[in-house]
């Protein structure tokens, strides 16, 4: 698998792209049988490069983040849309998803660019999903843990999954805050008046986001009340990749952002160009290491494909 599209498209954030090259590799072998739902979709992006597709290289997850004044007050500066002219699509995706499903339109305006779902419905994962029963026959999801109660997002899940059908999830485990230094070194420390610098790093990721993280068989109880079985687990992503990406390139790609942004659209394509092709063996090199990183300590995620009980 050619791993170099989704570090064009997070090349000011690699860290972010190195954690989704392993997503792809780990499920690689899984295959979206229709109907099939994205179940938090955002603008698509990551689904339609695990897919095979290509985009151009004026076009990445930086383009439309024309305002990232927030950031530090913890705004998502990702949650913008200006639709830029031009052909954004380098190579269609190998397959379709039939439904993406997120909170927010400016996301899921983006994802319309891709031509990659059949529909996008706009929605609250936390409330009785919008879905008849036994809808899909393949379910993906990588926001369960950000909503409000999951053991209840688990039900509804169930609810609208086929009984020939497959729900594919990441999940953190209950190793995920270890690996923190935000949570190891001032919440877990006593919040430390000389760690309080850490929550720059965090602003609310651990906090807000991560929901519940739990270790593989409380995760594999509430797969069982919810009428799941498990078919797939495999642990995943590693304590080094956690640290690396705990602080990455995230505190400066405001500016980074900025500066990309501010350049005419052939120096931006050319600063881009070198960027990836210089650094892509650093890249590669990280993600050939993560079988044998992960295997050094307790995983930080789980990869679940589950299937009716």
């Amino acid at each position: 698998m050619n791993f170099k599209p989704i570090y064009e498209y997070y090349w000011l954030r690699p860290e972010n792209a190195l954690w989704r090259a392993r997503d792809f590799q780990i499920m690689a072998d899984v295959e979206f049988e229709r109907p099939s739902l994205d179940f938090g979709a955002g603008d698509g992006a990551v689904s339609f490069l695990r897919a095979g597709g290509r985009l151009a290289p004026r076009y990445d997850a930086f383009t439309e983040t024309l305002d990232t004044s927030k950031f530090f007050a913890g705004a998502d500066v990702y949650d913008q849309f200006h639709d830029v002219e031009g052909q954004i699509i380098a190579k269609p995706a190998n397959y379709t998803i039939d439904v993406g499903f997120d909170l927010k339109a400016n996301l899921a305006a983006k994802a319309r660019k891709l031509n990659f779902y059949g529909d996008l419905v706009i929605g609250d994962g936390n409330d009785a999903l919008p879905f008849a029963n036994a809808q899909f026959r393949t379910i993906f999801s990588n926001i369960v843990y950000w909503l409000r109660d999951p053991v209840q997002v688990m039900s509804e899940l169930s609810r609208i999954t086929a009984p020939d059908g497959k729900l594919v999830l990441y999940l953190p485990s209950d190793r995920l805050a270890d690996y923190s230094f935000y949570n190891k070194h001032y919440m877990t420390a006593g919040q430390p008046a000389a760690m309080q610098f850490l929550q720059i790093l965090d602003m609310g990721r651990l906090a807000n986001n991560i929901k519940i993280a739990r270790s593989a068989e409380p995760w594999e109880e509430v797969f069982a009340n919810a009428g799941l079985q498990v078919l797939v687990r495999r642990n995943h992503i590693s304590g080094a990749l956690v640290r690396l990406w705990d602080v990455g390139l995230r505190p400066f790609s405001p500016f980074l952002i900025d500066m990309a942004n501010r350049l005419a659209e052939s120096a931006r394509d050319d600063v881009k160009r070198r960027w990836v092709d210089e650094t892509y063996p650093l890249f590669e090199g990280f993600l050939n290491v993560q079988p044998l990183l992960e295997a050094e300590e307790p995983p930080a995620f789980y990869l679940y494909i589950l299937g009716k009980a």
